[in-house]
């Protein structure tokens, strides 16, 4: 007590003052006590600690009149650790009444308990300083320690309590229970009591003194590591002790999963020492080495701040001269125990919170810690120095002291359902869909969903690829209940005697609803088998990620565990499961392929992570080797044996690319691609979250597979899409499958643009006047495309102001002859003609979300004439006026591109003369005639628009086969041009046509080279794809030849 920790001796010289301060209460009530509440405060102070008078409505109130009263015994303090005290109040009679209205008749009598609260106190050295006094002590300066305990944190503690018997009425009367007194006196005691002994200045207590230099010596206070008692603190920073325990159990799951793929070496201890160690001793015997054992750690909070992490070792194999030679002792089932601050971090502006062991406070506590009565006292010693100085410095360094972490951007609250219900059940914001367009009008809480689309027209664009091609995760794991919903017809339509194993076929079929697996060797013993709901895949949109949680949800069934080198045990123990669902971190890679099939080759693993799994009874048990063997079971069974059947299925695919030859016809040639994973931010400073379900669904199912890429061989940019771009739009659960998106460049520019410039050279007439020949105008009128010259010149669009809702172009061409003659004969005259030929033309392309789009076309010619001379003035204007709409219609089976008017038929105005002279309507009469008739001779009598809407219907109608899936064919719809120019589409699931028409599955040139001899996978690789997996290597640059592209 005098040398190391004084904690104990501390406690007992706080308890003494508690014990004395209530001797002076007992005298003080003896010589002043009236039987009444007493009147001066001082009194009262003196005394509360013998007996205490509850509030009243009289200051000289008798007991009886009071609604509480109470006698005590002395109260006493035991330290819980350095930061709480369990205070009892030793009552030894008393009342009180439940009900202040009624009167004293109802009183509760109160006999012989003991009420525990739980205090927090800080601790406050007082340093006097500036005063040496040998008579004092050897200090330069000396300190005072006082704990300053907090009332108003009072909770009762009901474990450490002991109320045998509040009521001594003999009638209950039926009005109150044992609860309801319970509740009345604790809430005397922490409204009135407690506060009271605050007054009186009992809340602060001197600890021992230190006048000497003990402190920098040899003596400390550590009341953490003397604690008996135990407080039923349920959580830490708000996060409950099951869940740090439960994510503690997973990494010890982690690093046994570790062992039994890797073994055991030097170099990977910090992946590995939370389930064994191997390791020769540290600053021991040169020949002694350990082997521990570990079962998971686990914490016990003392309290809000402190906790007591407990290293379960099931094992120890001390081995003198070596690890080769036979363990010289073996130990089983020790707990050593340590006293270690906790730090609660939160990080990623808020979004992530971890609770972390602060090792450079652990503290061993000996009388937590359980050894077996016979272990060597030396080894017990050198192995507790070996754990403090080594194994607690490995946890430090490799950050294996964080024993919580939750990111809140993450949602792994899986549906509990069997995936039969409702996508969206569970969600209560998607009820509410606002579809304001103006965020500073929208008085609606909650996601604005009008004002994201908004800026998805306003903001979104291809930055410098030709086209991009999101895919949502809400429509990746819509593709995987489709295909699992063929599995569940195809077993119904086999019956209960169908043995999925004997054919590889329907195995295939199958595999997403049920899985058994069987080997040759032992007949028709099943040693796995499960049903399942649909697997999901939730992306990973962290900067810089390429990977995904793919989850598999494990219905029912049984699995048997494995012997010496996963062999596998016939005959034994089966093991029954229900409701798993085993989260495994998976990478998403783009895999080049010059025929049907995918490289058969794997480099990573899936990574099986039980922090995201929900598995019931697997960590149940104190038998970890057990634990171990089912969990070493079940990841062979999967990884090894069903994922392989997976792969075959071609599940693994998620999407398949065309790359097509840069000298091809089709009208979209993609010949480089990339992706990237791109969050869906819902709010300003890039908000978003992760997940599968729960009240930010409609959120993280937004969260996109983007697809990059450029056409007719034009070189990939190496960086990506920026991240604060929104890739989908839709409304509350209304989530699109995904998008496609033509740059401004490739599309609007290069292709309907360009088309349209065709419009521009037939409808652009260019007059040539050549004179007057004996008063006849001499003029010819001919068309762009048919001038010598002009013929090879083009007739570019010139975008003009955008309107609110549409951008604008205009083709603008003005020719003007001028022809003057002067002479002095009788013949001649000063004559002026004029011939002008003035062409407008304009095309509005509509910015808004609808499910018909609009493209307006609008043309004029405006041919004029004029004459001045000699009494004859005349001038006049005809004209040829023509209009257009492309129509896009959204329907079932995709777009649909329409022509309104189908035939476009000019219309041509001829009007009366203006400014002309009396004799000038008979001088130009003819001339006009001669003009119109050029006019209606050389303008197109109907304005051909097949070729733009042909190329128009090749491109954008009928299946896209831009990111093919196995389950169904896509489609585009709704399109809408962006603020930038680049054109924007959804994607949705084709529904055919059915409407008495064949239509071509393919649909036009989108759909053309699926099936070509270079295809690229995007999907799922690792374990996922099993034994024989999939080329993992990032894959970009060109193809050099027609095929496609798959992502797995």
């Amino acid at each position: 007590m005098c040398l190391g920790n004084r904690a104990e001796s501390s406690s007992h010289y706080i308890n003494s003052q508690l014990r004395a301060l209530y001797e002076n209460a007992v005298k003080c009530t003896e010589n002043h006590g009236t039987g009444f509440k007493p009147s001066e405060s001082a009194v009262e102070y003196s005394t509360c600690l013998y007996e205490f008078y509850g509030p009243g409505k009289h200051s000289r109130a008798a007991r009886r009149d009071l609604p509480f009263f109470a006698t005590f015994g002395c109260p006493r303090i035991e330290f819980v650790c350095n930061h709480e005290v369990i205070l009892f109040l030793d009552i030894q009679e008393g009342h009180l009444n439940l009900d202040f209205n009624k009167k004293h008749e109802h009183l509760e009598m109160i006999d012989k308990c003991t009420i525990a609260f739980r205090i927090t106190f800080s601790t406050h050295p007082i340093v006097i300083d500036k005063i040496q006094c040998p008579t004092i002590g050897n200090a330069a300066n000396y300190t005072m320690i006082l704990h300053v305990l907090d009332m108003s944190s009072a909770i009762f503690v009901p474990e450490h309590s002991d109320v045998p018997e509040i009521a001594s009425i003999p009638d209950e009367r039926g009005y109150s229970t044992k609860e309801s007194k319970l509740t009345g006196l604790t809430h005397y005691l922490t409204k009135f009591y407690l506060p009271t002994l605050k007054r009186a200045g009992h809340h602060v207590l001197y600890s021992l003194p230190d006048f000497d230099n003990l402190a920098s010596t040899t003596a400390h206070t550590d009341y953490s590591v003397i604690s008996k008692r135990t407080l039923s603190t349920d959580a830490l920073f708000g996060v409950r002790v099951e869940e740090v325990n439960t994510f503690l159990r997973g990494l010890w799951l982690q690093a046994a999963a570790f062992i039994d793929e890797y073994g055991l070496s030097a170099d990977t201890v910090s992946k590995s020492l939370l389930a064994e160690l191997h390791t020769p001793l540290m600053n021991g015997p040169d020949d002694m080495n350990l082997h521990l054992h570990f079962g998971p750690l686990y914490v016990q909070p003392l309290c809000k701040r402190e906790v007591v992490l407990y290293l379960d070792i099931q094992d120890i194999y001390v081995h003198m001269g070596g690890f080769h030679v036979k363990a010289s002792h073996i130990l089983t089932d020790c707990k050593i125990a340590f006293i270690i601050d906790i730090i609660f971090e939160e990080i990623d502006d808020g979004s992530t919170r971890r609770i972390k062991l602060d090792l450079s406070t652990a503290r061993y506590c000996e009388h937590l810690s359980v050894f077996s009565e016979q272990v060597d006292v030396n080894i017990k010693r050198t192995l507790i120095h070996h754990i403090t100085t080594y194994y607690l410095s490995v946890l430090d360094t490799s950050e294996t002291n964080i024993i919580f972490h939750r990111n809140n951007r993450i949602h792994v609250d899986i549906f509990a359902g069997d995936g039969s219900g409702s996508e969206y059940e569970d969600d209560d914001d998607c009820l509410y869909e606002c579809t304001c367009k103006d965020e500073t009008a929208c008085g609606h809480s909650g996601i604005r969903w009008g004002v994201l689309y908004q800026r998805l027209i306003t903001h979104t664009h291809t930055h410098d690829f030709d086209f991009v091609n999101s895919l949502t995760q809400g429509s990746i794991n819509a593709h995987f209940r489709e295909l699992w919903n063929l599995g569940c017809r195809r077993l119904i339509v086999g019956g209960k005697k169908l043995k999925t194993w004997e054919s590889s076929e329907i195995e295939m079929e199958t595999c997403l609803a049920d899985f058994s697996f069987v080997h040759p060797e032992h007949g028709d013993e099943i040693f796995f088998s499960s049903s399942f709901a649909p697997p999901k895949v939730q992306l990973v949109c962290k900067e810089g990620s390429y990977s995904v949680i793919f989850y598999l949800h494990l219905n029912q069934g049984y699995l048997k565990t494995l012997g010496t080198g996963k062999a596998l045990q016939p005959g034994s123990q089966e093991h029954p499961f229900a409701g798993w669902r085993l989260a495994f971190e998976v990478d998403l890679r783009l895999i080049e392929s010059t025929d049907e099939a995918v490289p058969n080759t794997i480099r990573n693993p899936a990574k099986f992570n039980l922090n995201l799994s929900t598995v019931p009874g697997l960590l149940d048990g104190k038998d970890y080797r057990n634990i171990r063997a089912r969990r070493e079971a079940l990841i062979y069974y999967i990884q090894t044996c069903y994922f392989p059947v997976f792969k075959r299925a071609h599940h693994h695919v998620l999407y398949t690319i065309p790359i097509l030859d840069k000298a091809g016809s089709d009208l979209y040639r993609f010949t480089s691609l990339d992706f990237q994973i791109v969050p869906f931010n819902h709010g300003h400073g890039h908000l978003y979250f992760e997940g599968l379900h729960g009240r930010h669904r409609a959120i993280f199912d937004r969260n996109s597979v983007v697809i990059v890429g450029m056409t007719d061989g034009r070189t990939l940019h190496t960086y990506g899409l920026p991240r604060d771009i929104n890739w989908v739009g839709g409304v509350g659960s209304e989530v699109p499958l995904g998008t496609v998106c033509f740059s401004r460049r490739m599309f609007l520019e290069a292709k309907l643009l360009t088309m349209f410039e065709h419009v521009n050279r037939k409808t652009t007439i260019v007059p040539m006047f050549l004179g007057v020949d004996n008063g006849e105008w001499i003029l010819k009128l001919t068309t762009w495309d048919k001038h010598e010259i002009k013929a090879q010149e083009k007739c570019k669009w010139r975008e003009v102001a955008a309107g609110e809702d549409s951008l604008d172009f205009e083709w603008k061409n003005k020719e003007e002859w001028s022809y003057v003659h002067e002479g002095d004969s009788d013949h001649d005259h000063n004559d002026h003609y004029t011939l002008s030929c003035t062409t407008r033309n304009v095309l509005s392309i509509p910015t808004r979300r609808q499910d018909t789009s609009v493209i307006n076309f609008k043309g004029s010619m405006t041919l004029g004439l004029s004459y001045v001379g000699k009494s004859k003035d005349w001038s006049a204007k005809m004209s040829a006026t023509w209009s257009a709409n492309i129509i896009l219609i959204s329907i079932g089976s995709g777009l649909q591109v329409n022509l309104s008017p189908s035939h476009i038929v000019p219309h041509f105005t001829s009007p009366p003369f203006t400014n002309v002279s009396d004799q000038g309507h008979e001088h130009g009469h003819a001339t006009l005639e001669k003009a119109f008739y050029h006019l209606k001779n050389q303008f197109p009598a109907s304005i051909d628009f097949a070729p733009l809407v042909g190329a128009l219907k090749d491109g954008l109608e009928g299946a896209w086969a831009g990111a093919h899936v196995s389950a169904h064919e896509l489609c585009m719809r709704r399109p809408v041009f962006t603020r930038r120019g680049d054109l924007l589409l959804e994607l949705a699931v084709r529904v055919p046509h059915t409407g008495g028409m064949v239509i071509n599955v393919n649909g036009g040139s989108a759909a053309r080279g699926a099936l070509g001899a270079k295809r690229r996978f995007l999907g799922l690789t690792g374990g996922v794809v099993g034994i024989n997996g999939h080329l993992n290597g990032h894959a970009d640059g060109h193809a050099n030849g027609d095929g496609t592209s798959q992502i797995i």
